[in-house]
Parts: structure tokens; sequence; C-alpha cells
């Protein structure tokens, strides 16, 4: 059964002391510019987005206040190895050489996935259909970087190349589409599920999602206390209903993690 907006969470404990920097705080390392995971309100200025909302609700069960601190993405590992803060979350695939570096809570399933005009006019199903097409996604992205070496596998094959149509600021790129001035955005597919949501009846899903990876929350490597209640935090959270309340929320459907 899942919890209702106004019950509280119940204080999950997994061993009878934390480890933690500050005493009685969870410090949150996080890339605060990736919604719908983690970003600053314009409005109210505060952060917010399912990984917030998560690593809130973790720290509640383990009854410490959370305090998010917004770092640069590539540093995230570095700030929690060198126990600068106590955990990272902020869509952070799980890789080998980053589990060399830290240990993982998996929390969520990425990926990569093609967002076009509701009823896929084109019939699109994948980046290697794009050829000679005009495609939105932001500058600086592995998504670009997809997108560029496509367009390049497009003139070898006698083809037309790709139009990548790059901009700094992901609404814009998304307006791109809003306005057909693009075929298709390519981006996180997290991101792709946040804006079916948030432009009902507009987008759609084009192709299956692809590269699929799976996002943790970085912890220190010999903090055993701090890892082993994050786990059974989430385990707690998966049996209540309050993990896919979550996802429900910020319409990420195609991303939920079952308890492993």
């Amino acid at each position: 059964m899942q919890r209702g907006a106004g019950t509280a969470a119940p204080t999950v404990r997994a061993t009878a002391s934390v480890d933690v920097v500050a005493s009685g705080v969870l410090t949150v390392g996080s890339y605060t510019n990736y919604p719908p995971q983690i970003y600053v309100d314009s409005r109210t200025h505060q952060v917010e987005g399912f990984d917030a909302d998560l690593i809130r609700a973790i720290g509640q069960r383990l009854g410490l206040r959370v305090e998010i601190i917004s770092l640069e993405f590539a540093s995230l590992p570095e700030y929690v190895v060198n126990g600068d803060v106590d955990l990272a979350i902020s869509a952070i695939p799980v890789t080998p050489s980053l589990q060399k570096k830290v240990q993982f809570v998996p929390y969520l399933q990425g990926g990569e996935a093609l967002l076009v005009q509701q009823s896929n006019p084109l019939k699109i199903t994948a980046v290697e259909e794009l050829c000679g097409q005009r495609v939105g996604v932001k500058v600086d992205t592995l998504e670009q970087e997809d997108l560029t070496m496509q367009s390049e596998n497009c003139k070898r094959n006698g083809k037309a190349p790709i139009v990548i149509a790059a901009l700094a600021d992901q609404q814009g790129v998304i307006q791109l589409l809003l306005k057909k001035q693009v075929v298709a955005v390519y981006q996180d597919a997290p991101q792709a599920d946040y804006f079916m949501k948030q432009y009902p009846g507009h987008f759609e899903l084009g192709g299956p999602i692809t590269n699929t990876t799976i996002e943790g929350i970085a912890i220190r490597k010999d903090n055993s206390s701090l890892f082993q209640a994050v786990q059974r935090a989430m385990a707690a959270m998966h049996k209540d209903g309050s993990y896919h309340a979550l996802i429900v929320k910020w319409g990420l459907l195609h991303e939920e993690t079952s308890r492993s």
C-alpha cells in the first residue's frame, strides 16, 4: 500500500551510530543543474527534483537533517573520497572506474532517449534514422557526441548528415521540438520522461531507451555504517511505496528500479 502524501515516514536506523561529517546532519554533494533529478527552482531558489526528494526522505528515515551542497559533477566522487561530504547523489552512473573509488547504493535506471512529436509522424525509432534531419540536443553532453558520430556515419554511407541544433539550455531545446523546428530531441531518458509529463499530449519516445545505466548514491568505501543505513532506508521506501510515489511525482516511469 502506498504512503499517503501527509503520512510521516518512519525512522529507520541501520546501526546505533551512523558515521557522518557533521553530527545530526547528512551532508550531500550534488550537481544541482540537472532537472528533473536535481536542480535549483528559479522561483523558490530551493533545491528540488527526484534526487533531492529521495535523499531528504532517506535523511528523515535516518533521523538526520539533510544539507545539499552544490558542486561540479566531475568532482563529486573526490568530495566523497576526501570526506568533505557524506555522500553524493546526482544521476551518477555506476561504472567500474567509479566503483574503485566509492561504493554505490543503486536507486535509478538511466539511459538515452529520443523525444519526438506525439504520434511520431516520421516513425523514428533510433538515432540511425536521423540522417538528413534536424535534431535538438543540449551542448556538451554525451548525446551531442553520439549525434556527431552518427552524423559522420551518415556521410560515410552516402546520406545527408544530421543537422544538429545544440543549445545551452534544455528548456530551449524542448521549445525547438514544441515549435516543430526539429524532428526530435536526444537527451537523457529521465529528462525525456519529465518533459512528457510537463507537456502532456505533445511528445512521446521515439523507440526504446538505449545505453542504459544504473545510477547510484556514492558513499565512501570505509563508511559501512552509512552505506548500510542508506541501503535499509531504500529498501523500506520500496516496501512501503514511497519510492514509487516519487517516481510518479516526477514522471520517471521508465526509470524505476526494483529492490535489489
